[in-house]
């Protein structure tokens, strides 16, 4: 036993060597702890700190009371957090990577350990949580099980309350049916996808909105649909309904029209007496 009252001053590439497994030296440039042997080097303290060379920022640091260990940025900012029940990540989460070829190399991966799917059960989400007026969850976006085969359905939820209950907006089931106001997407049978809007304190409704002298068609692309045309010009305004007798492509003959002034016009585009079709103007037909 060597007992040293004073500094041990060892030069550049001066090594303190420990067995066959530890150095520590400095080779001038850099300040080196090496392991070489085949075991690993451990570092052990109940409570531990990775800090700057004038001890002022900390990098990173372990509490063994709590199991907690925190990644500090500049001026001891902590950016990622671990606890019991997973990790915190303050700031922002960005993952980039080259998918060239599909790699799907900068995707994020929600896996649920649970083996059994059960219908209804969540499988995964992403919550917006909020301080702002009231602490709490102000929107989701939740995948839930399908049923036993282990598909899965999306919800999107909202809340007009930060402090208020997660209500389902919208859901897209396993097989592309679009809910709007309800979970239950059951209307419409025989038609695949479909959208169903429901509303429980009044009336549901579908509105599509376009530039001035824009045009917006519903229906079906290989039969019959409505084309609603909207202008600042108020007398170009008009609803026509078109059919077909195959694949049209949008693209079907005009087979009736409401004009801006209420005017309806069958098998025809103008009131003209002289051309074939029906106009009903104010309760008389022509």
């Amino acid at each position: 036993t060597t007992t040293l009252t004073g500094n041990l001053l060892l030069g550049d590439n001066d090594k303190a060597i420990f067995g066959d497994e530890l150095e520590i030296y400095s080779d001038a440039t850099h300040a080196r702890i090496r392991e070489y042997g085949g075991g690993q080097l451990k570092i052990q303290g109940d409570n531990m700190q990775l800090l700057t060379s004038d001890g002022a920022s900390t990098y990173l640091e372990g509490v063994a009371s709590t199991g907690a260990v925190t990644l500090y940025h500049a001026s001891n900012a902590p950016r990622l957090a671990t606890s019991a029940t997973g990790i915190s990540v303050t700031g922002k989460l960005e993952t980039s990577a080259n998918n060239n070829g599909g790699a799907k190399a900068n995707y994020i991966r929600i896996t649920d350990t649970d083996t059994t799917a059960t219908a209804g059960n969540q499988q995964g989400g992403i919550e917006f949580y909020t301080n702002d007026v009231y602490a709490g969850i102000a929107a989701s976006i939740e995948v839930v099980y399908a049923g036993s085969g282990g598909g899965g359905e999306i919800t999107f939820n909202t809340n007009a309350s930060s402090g208020g209950t997660l209500t389902e907006a919208l859901r897209i089931d396993e097989t592309g049916n679009v809910g709007i106001g309800t979970s239950s997407i059951t209307s419409g049978a025989g038609w695949t996808p479909r959208m169903v809007l429901s509303e429980a304190d009044g009336s549901p409704a579908l509105i599509l909105k376009g530039d001035n002298s824009q045009q917006v068609s519903v229906g079906a692309s290989n039969g019959m649909y409505i084309d609603a045309f909207g202008s600042t010009t108020g007398s170009n305004n008009r609803i026509i309904f078109r059919v077909a007798s195959g694949n049209s492509s949008f693209t079907a003959s005009e087979a009736m029209r409401i004009d801006s002034s209420g005017n309806l016009i069958v098998g025809k585009t103008v009131q003209s007496i002289g051309t074939v079709g029906v106009t009903v103007v104010s309760g008389q037909v022509t």
